[in-house]
């Protein structure tokens, strides 16, 4: 019994210290075998270290009110440069495009649509990027994703 315990306890030190170790090589086999599991794995983790918020964000106290400050916060920083001049000869170019294109490209509408649609839990592609990166992606992924498409539709 007193051997049994030792090497019990042994082990249970090796896995407490090898703990994040074992949990990479847990995943990695995850993912080779069973993609869905991989990313339910995930969440369930990144969900155990989810603390309690903050109740007050510079001076902002509520829920609501923290969510709006952000959300200027992020608004703000993402249009802090307002270029008119270069949106105008974009726009050019790009109806210019659109031309060549026999008239045809794809709207931001019809690549939202489409990457809708997309399944999920596949495996990714030699880039190593997940169809599930896009599809959970913001609406502005969608607008720097629609010129590109177009112009894969032009170049070949």
């Amino acid at each position: 019994m007193q051997k049994t315990r030792a090497q019990f306890k042994l082990a249970l030190r090796f896995c407490k210290q090898h703990e994040e170790i074992i949990r990479a090589v847990a995943y990695a086999t995850s993912l080779a075998s069973h993609y869905i599991t991989f990313w339910k794995d995930i969440r369930e983790a990144n969900n155990k270290k989810i603390s309690s918020f903050a109740q007050v964000v510079d001076g902002c106290v509520g829920d609501d009110i923290i969510a709006e400050h952000w959300r200027e916060h992020f608004e703000k920083l993402y249009n802090c440069n307002i270029d008119n001049d270069n949106k105008g000869k974009f726009y050019k170019l790009w109806s210019a495009g659109i031309q060549q294109n026999n008239g045809f490209s794809f709207t931001v509408q019809d690549v939202y649509k489409h990457i809708s649609k997309q399944k999920c839990g596949k495996s990714p592609g030699l880039d190593g990027m997940s169809m599930e990166a896009i599809t959970y992606g913001n609406v502005r992924l969608v607008v720097h994703i629609c010129p590109l498409f177009n112009l894969f539709l032009k170049y070949g």
